[in-house]
């Protein structure tokens, strides 16, 4: 059975409730040695109440890959989840 291509890039979403969330993008290619090569501040979903990072997945999609990654909320007490999506990335 052929071997899956081997990814280069792992993805990281980070950040506290309230305050800025960051995509980071760590290059895995190097042996012994993962280097960060890219991190920005995240907008989306900016405006959700007691926003919180919470999860991450690349998604295949026919044409290009997708990079979805989500937050909690609560709003009056009802936890909610919002999902957001990214098309252009390293």
């Amino acid at each position: 059975m052929p071997r899956p291509p081997r990814s280069r890039y792992a993805y990281r979403l980070e950040g506290r409730r309230e305050n800025p969330s960051y995509l980071t993008t760590v290059d895995l290619n190097d042996v012994g040695n993962s280097l960060a090569v890219d991190r920005f501040t995240t907008t989306a979903g900016r405006s959700l109440p007691g926003r919180e990072p919470e999860g991450m997945a690349v998604r295949q999609s026919p044409g290009c890959p997708r990079l979805a990654f989500g937050f909690y909320s609560n709003t009056s007490g009802t936890r909610q989840a919002s999902v957001f999506r990214k098309s252009e990335f390293v």
